[in-house]
């Protein structure tokens, strides 16, 4: 641990209130962090009092928190929608990785085509053939499964596009296939089709610019696309039993899963947990200081728990901006 600081460690488990774990809303501790942050480094306000990166649409909270995190708007450089789920939730984050780059394709098939030959030499010998041992990480099915999974679970789902992490220019992206690079995308709903007998795995994507958007996906399932049917839009929700249009279609459209495995690198999944119950605590975590800390955690009945390491970080440190990336 540089410069000494202690970590934190974050526990949020669900329990059934006879415990000692309170609850604390969401919103609660937007709320509060607002609160402190007022009282020592005072938020950039309007001449009405009112926060001047506060103003966001439907009395959204993040504007003054993004605003305050760097120490000013100005300095805020980037970072992951992993990252941005978990600080303004609290909860905890994972990856599920959809891109895989060309030069790991390549490995992994000359991987396979090894063992299918090994495989056939031991089968021509009469020899007993090993399980199949091939990395099913990249598996279509079994992602779309803990995609489905995640949205009935209501965990909240984004992804992000780049032209380094689906190794394509951005003139394609931008340009030929109407997608936004460098730039953050909104998961809505996932949705199974029929088209000529065959499933259709689709995602519904939103661009956070809203009717603001410059552009929409220009591929297959996009607004433009010469597939679409009357009955299609009616399933997917395009459009109404009236034939109107119920979403932006600039900033809302839908996607194949494979073209979304095609643009974007991992689907980042913040595994929000309304009705669960949580406790936080300070401790020192392994270092050359010393063996830490430990915890010891006693559930009364069979439970699912999520365990969260979060750093603390000091604003007012010079090397905060360092020790937070």
């Amino acid at each position: 641990m540089r410069h000494g600081r202690s970590p934190g460690a974050m526990l949020s488990q669900p329990c059934t209130g006879t415990g000692r774990c309170q609850p604390l809303a969401v919103p609660e501790r937007i709320e509060q962090d607002i609160r402190s942050r007022r009282e020592k480094n005072k938020l950039l306000c309007m001449a009405d009092a009112a926060d001047a990166f506060g103003q966001g649409a439907r009395r959204q909270l993040w504007p003054p928190l993004v605003e305050k995190a760097p120490s000013c708007y100005g300095a805020l450089k980037g970072g992951t929608f992993a990252e941005a789920l978990a600080l303004f939730t609290g909860y905890p984050t994972q990856k599920l990785r959809l891109y895989i780059p060309k030069l790991q394709r390549a490995e992994r098939a000359q991987r396979r085509q090894a063992q299918q030959e090994r495989r056939t030499e031991l089968l021509l010998r009469g020899q007993e053939v090993p399980e199949d041992q091939s990395d099913d990480s990249d598996d279509d099915d079994l992602n779309w499964s803990k995609l489905v999974s995640c949205k009935d679970a209501g965990y909240l789902l984004g992804l992000g596009c780049s032209e380094e992490a689906c190794e394509k220019s951005k003139h394609h992206i931008v340009e030929e296939m109407g997608l936004q690079a460098p730039h953050a995308y909104g998961i809505l709903d996932l949705a199974e089709v029929v088209v000529d007998g065959k499933t259709e795995h689709l995602v519904k994507i939103r661009n956070p610019w809203g009717q603001n958007a410059p552009r929409t996906w220009k591929g297959k399932w996009g607004k433009d696309w010469d597939g679409w049917t009357p009955e299609l839009r009616k399933e997917l929700k395009v459009i109404n039993s009236s034939g109107v249009l119920m979403d932006d279609p600039m900033s809302i459209f839908w996607m194949a899963f494979e073209d979304v495995k095609e643009y974007f690198a991992q689907v980042e999944i913040c595994r929000v947990h309304q009705d669960w119950h949580e406790v936080r605590e300070k401790a020192w975590l392994p270092s050359l200081l010393g063996p830490g800390q430990a915890f010891d955690l006693s559930l009364r009945e069979r439970s699912n728990v999520d365990i969260a390491f979060w750093q603390a970080g000091d604003l007012d440190h010079p090397l905060h901006d360092a020790e937070s990336r």
